[in-house]
């Protein structure tokens, strides 16, 4: 039997002054639940843009959860198999039909009725849904042989594990709201570019975002080159699952962007110095600009760390503030360079000219060829276009990088038997198990220095960010 916000207001007008009725609701379209109840967190709070609504609410397209909705055509198949009513009414026709009195008012009273029923005590419902009016709440699969379980009940179970104090509905939520992370580890298999460390930079940074952060392993997005990988690390769905991310975030939020592969670098425009980019598996670049354009899409007031074990990866963000690098923290580089994780310009251009069959000495051409739409900003828009890619969002961005912007990042053996991994993804791995209290975005990266050193390895992490988040702890960790 169908129940709805008419009946939840219902019970709360009934509710004796000074009482409290919470209501948790872990399914979908929730929000709004409890009819007329004032809204403090959700679409249209002022901590929200008229992109919320448009919002989805799986960001995770390789973990197959199921949704938590039944549609309104499969509730009128059921009911008219019970009810044997040829009728394409759920309500009058069916469920007060079938249920009579026990059906929900919505369906009983009058237009006038249900008019009536206003906010008698407008203090009284608290309603905790476990997403917006307008999109669907996930029913989990259990990891490692464990149970299933809803995301929003995980969540809510999560806050009260992390948190032993009292804690207003205003933290619940806000804590409840996911921290959005995105990891993605390539080694290039059976290339000449092949590395051997990357996806297990993946996985030890995740493993440190359970274990240090206490965060639920369905909620990251890992995208590896690996053969049984169901979503590959393409340039196109790099950049499809952050801009899902960014779309999903709210202000507030923390959103996380793990890389571990292959840096480059391309001459810039007139050919004047060179910038910065990733290499997903299919070569399809990503560049700075894209990494500002997608900064700049960020709610206020929500943040977003990208930490990049690449070569050439300081000042993967187009203009954002150097906080620790070349400039504000000179470091000579008398040190081996083992095994980099670069490709240069030049092999780029040979790879792509063999897959478009274009003969052309510009990177740009050969993308846009081949891949359209999904192909840098960079090489897609205008000069002057490019020129208004600026920073409107000069505290969003955070980017802790494995080097400078003319330094490449190691691949390193593993020893003792251990498998490969990259310098700073280690160095990183290694300061969180090093300090058990909170660190700051500074902290981490001015300790992450001193590991490769020790190591031998001539690489300086850096760190770009507003001079705020310099000094922020790291993923914002209470």
């Amino acid at each position: 039997m169908l129940s709805d916000d008419v009946d939840f207001r219902q019970l709360v007008n009934r509710v004796p002054g000074e009482a409290s009725f919470i209501i948790l609701s872990d399914s979908c379209h929730s929000g709004g639940l409890n009819e007329k109840e004032k809204e403090q967190i959700g679409p249209s709070s002022p901590a929200a843009t008229d992109t919320t609504a448009k919002r989805h609410s799986h960001l995770h397209s390789d973990v197959r959860s199921h949704s938590k909705f039944i549609s309104y055509e499969s509730i009128l198949q059921h009911l008219a198999s019970v009810t044997n009513i040829e009728a394409l009414d759920v309500g009058t026709d069916h469920l007060a039909a079938h249920f009579g009195e026990d059906a929900s008012a919505k369906f009983r009273l009058s237009a006038s009725e249900l008019h009536q029923v206003g906010r008698l005590h407008p203090d009284a419902g608290i309603l905790l849904s476990g997403c917006q009016a307008n999109e669907t709440s996930a029913d989990m699969p259990g990891s490692d042989g464990g149970e299933s379980y809803g995301a929003f009940s995980n969540a809510v179970e999560t806050v009260f594990k992390e948190h032993s104090g009292p804690l207003t509905n205003r933290q619940v939520v806000t804590m409840a709201r996911k921290l959005l992370k995105e990891q993605v580890g390539i080694n290039y298999f059976n290339t000449q570019n092949e590395l051997h460390g990357c996806i297990h930079d993946v996985r030890a940074i995740h493993t440190v975002l359970i274990s240090r952060f206490g965060f639920d392993s369905s909620h990251i997005q890992v995208l590896t080159d690996e053969p049984n990988s169901a979503v590959k690390p393409t340039g196109s769905n790099i950049k499809a699952a952050l801009s899902r991310m960014i779309d999903q975030a709210e202000a507030g939020d923390v959103l996380f962007f793990h890389f571990s592969g292959h840096g480059t670098r391309v001459p810039a425009p007139n050919n004047v110095g060179q910038d910065e980019a990733i290499v997903p598996v299919d070569f399809n670049l990503i560049t700075g600009i894209d990494f500002r354009m997608l900064v700049n899409s960020v709610q206020r007031e929500a943040s977003f760390t990208i930490l990049s074990d690449s070569c050439h990866s300081g000042g993967l963000i187009d203009k954002e503030k150097e906080q620790i690098g070349p400039h504000t923290t000179p470091e000579r580089n008398n040190l081996l360079q083992p095994r980099a994780k670069f490709i240069p310009h030049e092999s780029i251009l040979q790879h792509l000219a063999s897959v478009t069959n274009i003969d052309a000495l510009d990177v740009g051409t050969h993308l846009v060829t081949r891949f359209g739409a999904d192909a840098s900003a960079k090489f897609r828009l205008s000069a002057r276009k490019l020129q208004r890619v600026g920073r409107l969002r000069p505290d969003a961005g955070i980017l802790l990088s494995g080097c400078q912007a003319n330094e490449t990042s190691a691949d390193l053996p593993g020893t003792y038997g251990g498998g490969a991994y990259g310098a700073f993804s280690n160095a990183v791995e290694t300061v969180f198990k090093r300090h058990p209290r909170p660190v700051t975005n500074r902290q981490v990266v001015t300790m992450a220095r001193r590991l490769p050193k020790e190591q031998g390895v001539g690489q300086n992490p850096c760190l770009y960010c507003s001079d705020e988040n310099a000094d922020a702890h790291f993923l914002r960790q209470p």
